[in-house]
């Protein structure tokens, strides 16, 4: 304290003053107060940083104050903020900075001062921040290339890098301050496409029918001379025809290979509906005429515009026709033309000394099987079946051909002589058209081969037999022999054995049909929707006969059911002349009621010991007629409600 003393001098009331000045000294501070008060005073103002740099934006050495005023000494600990863990390696406790290394992130540090007077002592908190050290440019081209991706292109509309058809955005830099340039090249071979991309990314597009164009887009990332490269696929989309452009490649393009041909058919054999074409790749339309290859008239009654095939009636030859394709778009359009032959109608007649017909049954279609339809069978080929069971009348001329003793080695021998009908002459001369039976699946599957040996001798052709003997697949020694002495009374399912033949599946002679092929021709009803018909699959447009109906009937009452079966309702309880009832779609006769027909399979609960009859007889009830419904009986069984009819390939 600078404090003025006056002094006054007197005398019997005369006086004067005269002032002195002096200095009082303050109280000496204690140690705690001189810490206090250097603590206090400690702040950034105190800190040298490095130019530029603040406590936010560390880069360089820090100079810490290490005294306070008060004759304190201040000491500094470093932590990391976010844990406390010790922080010496970015700064020391006298100030010195190391950078964390580039992409390790900035540092953000808690220093600590110490400020202490003789063992007094209190502590101050700075926050910092360390920036990382900065990128080389090598570390800046790398992370930029790392980096780049379609997700830095700027593609047009609903362009994506497979279909491009607009320029498209390259990058020109990247986050690190990098450079990106671009060059185009053909993926194949490598040529330079700057035509097609140029460095801008503006895209030509490759002329209508030169094809789309694959175009590898290699960047170079650069900084400061340092620089790599990475490489793009694109695909750039020919330019899009003229509407003439377009009608002539539709039109050069379109070929057999468009068309949908049914199973077994091609252009030389159509007897099913054609898939026709009706729009081209490029955006055409196709419409079809149908004229006669020869004289060009109209043929729509063979061909329709859809493709729906009427096939020429049995014995007027087949037909020759020729599809005109009209390609149009906008009123541009082209003309080509295909020549198809469309078979005659599905009729086919056998002369064996007698005359039969077959009738053609189309392949690749899955017929629903089963009284409920819930199952399902897929007959892969076309085939041939009977119109009618087989008679007494072709029987016993085969028969008295097959077993005469004139044929020596080559004799045949049944177990049966078969029966005229029911209750007919056995072995007699036959005097009706009804169907043969008592005769078993042995019989029956001999009688196959007996009739195409037979038939061969009446026309001089060569048709293979189908069932042998030999047990090994080498189709040399066909069956001839049913007789129980040779095949005994048992089932024997020895390879080779009657009950189990060794089949030439190619073969072209006659033969029992499969279980399958049976139901598919007793239900097949075409595209005829009508009558309670199913679809199958759905939306096929394949129709069937529903399983518990008969086959051909349109109902299943009593009145439907006998226009097309002689069963027991209306039988008299006798066998009647095949072909007198109404026949199913495909103009089979009998194929519910008469006789019962062995077919080839065995049963699938009975396997190796009964083989399946279908149809129902003249003597069963109702549900035996049902086209889905399935019998069975040992291959020995013979009965005079059972027959059979024959398929065969056609």
């Amino acid at each position: 304290a600078n404090i003025t003393l006056t002094a006054t001098i007197e005398k019997n009331g005369v006086s004067e003053t005269k002032t002195f000045e002096v200095t009082v000294l303050e109280t000496p501070q204690t140690d705690a107060e001189a810490v206090a008060a250097d603590t206090a005073a400690l702040d950034f103002a105190d800190f040298t940083f490095g130019t530029g740099d603040s406590e936010t934006s560390v880069t360089q050495n820090i100079g810490l104050p290490t005294s306070g005023s008060s004759g304190t000494t201040i000491t500094w600990v470093a932590t990391y903020t976010s844990g406390g863990a010790d922080a010496s390696g970015v700064i020391a406790s006298d100030g010195t900075v190391i950078k964390p290394a580039f992409g390790a992130g900035d540092a953000n540090i808690t220093l600590t001062a110490t400020i202490e007077k003789n063992g007094v002592s209190e502590t101050k908190t700075f926050e910092v921040t360390v920036l990382e050290t900065p990128q080389t440019d090598a570390e800046a081209v790398a992370a930029d290339t790392a980096a780049l991706d379609f997700a830095d292109f700027t593609f047009g509309g609903s362009d994506t890098a497979t279909s491009v058809t607009q320029n498209i955005g390259l990058p020109v830099a990247g986050s690190s301050g990098t450079t990106i340039t671009w060059t185009a090249a053909y993926t194949s071979g490598g040529a330079d496409a700057s035509g097609v991309i140029a460095s801008n990314g503006t895209v030509t597009r490759p002329a209508f029918g030169s094809g789309d164009t694959n175009i590898t887009l290699t960047a170079t990332i650069e900084k400061n001379g340092v620089h790599e490269t990475k490489t793009f696929e694109v695909t750039v989309l020919e330019t899009p025809p003229t509407d003439a452009e377009a009608v002539a490649a539709d039109t050069a393009a379109l070929d057999f290979a468009d068309f949908i041909f049914g199973a077994g058919d091609s252009e030389i054999s159509v007897t099913q509906d054609i898939g026709l074409p009706s729009t081209g790749s490029n955006g055409t339309t196709i419409t079809w005429v149908a004229t006669y290859t020869s004289g060009g008239a109209d043929a729509s009654g063979v061909i329709a515009s859809d493709g729906i095939v009427t096939r020429p009636a049995f014995g007027s030859g087949d037909a020759n026709i020729t599809l005109t394709a009209t390609i149009e778009k906008n009123g541009v359009f082209e003309i080509k033309t295909f020549e198809v032959t469309v078979l005659e109608g599905n009729q086919v007649t056998y002369t064996a000394g007698l005359s039969f017909n077959m009738r053609y049954v189309p392949g690749g279609l899955t017929t629903p099987t089963g009284t409920d339809d819930s199952g399902t069978a897929t007959v892969s080929n076309a085939y041939l079946m009977a119109e009618t069971e087989v008679t007494y009348e072709l029987w016993y001329a085969v028969y008295t051909w097959a077993t005469h003793i004139d044929r020596g080695a080559n004799k045949y021998t049944f177990a049966n002589a078969g029966q005229e009908g029911f209750g007919g002459t056995t072995g007699g001369v036959p005097v009706s058209t009804e169907p043969v039976n008592v005769i078993n699946w042995r019989d029956a599957m001999v009688f196959s081969n007996a009739l195409t040996e037979y038939y061969n001798a009446q026309n001089g052709t060569s048709l293979e037999m189908v069932y042998y003997s030999d047990g090994d697949a080498s189709y040399a020694t066909p069956h001839r022999n049913s007789s129980d002495a040779t095949c005994g009374t048992s089932v024997n399912t020895t390879a080779g054995a009657c009950d189990n033949p060794d089949i030439k599946t190619a073969a072209k002679g006659f033969r029992l049909p499969t279980s399958d092929e049976w139901e598919l021709a007793a239900r097949y009803k075409g595209s005829d929707s009508a009558n309670g018909a199913i679809e199958k699959p759905v939306s096929s447009g394949n129709w069937w006969t529903p399983g518990n109906y008969a086959s051909g009937a349109t109902a299943t009452n009593a009145t439907a059911r006998g226009l097309v079966a002689w069963y027991s309702d209306n039988s008299s309880n006798d066998t009647h002349n095949v072909a007198t009832k109404t026949p199913n779609a495909l103009g089979l006769f009998d194929m519910s009621g008469n006789v019962s027909e062995w077919v080839f399979d065995w049963h699938p609960s009975f396997v190796g010991s009964y083989r399946v009859y279908r149809g129902g007889s003249f003597s069963h009830l109702t549900e035996y007629l049902a086209v889905g419904f399935v019998d069975f009986g040992s291959p020995y069984f013979e009965h005079s409600a059972i027959g059979f009819r024959l398929a065969c390939n056609p």
